[in-house]
């Protein structure tokens, strides 16, 4: 749960240029101006402190405006699905924001509970960074 208003979360997180302040990439080369819809392919680069970042591609699979998004990234030897959706909770004297980001990715057997816990972890950063930017 999010302590702010859902559209402030869904124009931090369906805003590219945006992409920075939660998921730890930067868009690459033109956007445009329109909104990302289905088919839609952009770029982005990791934002890494100690290495370089690498380049992914990005395709947009789905777009509900003002409540989901989900995308195929080609990374490396494999791709990896990722959808982030919000949802309106009315509590007594507000409003908040349930967010749920989901990632999927094939690996192997042996490495399924590492990457478990790498998944889960940079899940639970990026809610903590969707949490501090929709509250500026």
């Amino acid at each position: 749960m999010i302590d702010a208003d859902p559209s402030r979360v869904w124009a931090l997180v369906a805003d590219p240029a945006r992409l920075s302040e939660w998921a730890g990439v930067v868009t690459v080369g033109y956007m445009g101006t329109e909104l990302p819809k289905p088919g839609q392919r952009i770029f982005v680069k990791t934002l890494r402190s100690l290495l370089p970042g690498r380049h992914h591609r990005v395709d947009i699979e789905k777009w509900q405006a003002g409540s989901a998004v989900s995308c195929v990234i080609d990374a490396d030897r494999a791709s990896i699905r990722f959808e982030v959706a919000i949802r309106p909770l009315v509590e007594r004297e507000q409003i908040v924001t349930q967010v749920r980001l989901a990632q999927r990715s094939e690996t192997a057997s042996y490495l399924a509970l590492f990457t478990q816990w790498r998944q889960d972890s940079r899940l639970d950063r990026m809610l903590d960074r969707i949490d501090k930017a929709a509250l500026r």
